[in-house]
């Protein structure tokens, strides 16, 4: 991996934000990128560092932000899913022993409570004009949904070469052979661009909230979040 990251410079980073700059961009763009925790932002964020001469990514509001982007890149995500995520890598949860581990009714509504504040914040990005929205379901290995949609809103042309280096370099698969050097979700190499942690990927998978959670719980969390579930169209 780190094909593109050579050309990659840390230039700020801050409790609520993250700016790359590359030395060598595509495009001379500046965009920020906002998702709440595990909706899919680290691979949107690798490819626009890919692409543009300065990309920022937060889990905050647009007030935190202290400049004027050209383009918002917005990610979202089944919350049943995101919420699962955000329990997993906070607990350590991975493939061997998810079996034994599993989120009840309590860590439900624990994490959801915990987490509301990232719903909420959606209202915020929603009110600008300049915002691109990626739905994760659409873009999980079909990377040419994000492709297509910076293409149509900022009438830019990313070649097929450019396309497929980018499918290839930061691909489910890539990254989650990255991060499996690391044992946990808190090992990370400070030194290192590509936002991946141990223990990043699950599956990946949407749905994949189910294998987390006990069965007696599924209702529950279709029913608290069953006013984002329609809103977002998840239903």
């Amino acid at each position: 991996m780190n094909k593109y990251n050579n050309n990659w410079k840390e230039i700020k980073r801050t409790a609520h934000y993250h700016t790359i700059k590359n030395e060598r961009p595509t495009y001379d763009l500046k965009l920020v990128q906002f998702g709440p925790p595990r909706s899919g932002t680290t691979v949107v964020y690798q490819i626009l560092c890919a692409l543009m001469s300065e990309s920022t990514k937060t889990h905050s509001p647009p007030s935190v932000i202290n400049f004027e982007p050209d383009y918002w890149v917005c990610t979202c995500r089944d919350p049943r899913d995101m919420i699962c995520s955000y329990w997993r890598v906070n607990n350590n949860v991975n493939a061997q022993n998810c079996d034994t581990n599993k989120m009840d009714q309590k860590n439900i509504d624990y994490y959801y409570a915990d987490y509301e504040k990232y719903f909420k914040m959606y209202k915020d990005y929603a009110e600008k004009s300049n915002v691109i929205w990626l739905k994760y379901e659409k873009y999980y290995n079909n990377f040419d949904v994000i492709f297509d949609a910076l293409e149509n809103t900022m009438d830019i042309r990313i070649d097929l070469h450019m396309r497929n280096m980018l499918k290839e370099e930061h691909s489910l698969s890539a990254n989650k052979r990255f991060s499996n050097q690391y044992n946990g979700f808190g090992q990370y190499d400070n030194n290192d661009l590509s936002g991946l942690h141990g223990n990043h990927i699950f599956t990946g998978k949407p749905g994949s909230w189910k294998q987390l959670v006990h069965e007696n719980a599924h209702q529950h969390m279709n029913d608290i979040f069953a006013t984002h579930l329609k809103a977002w169209k998840y239903e």
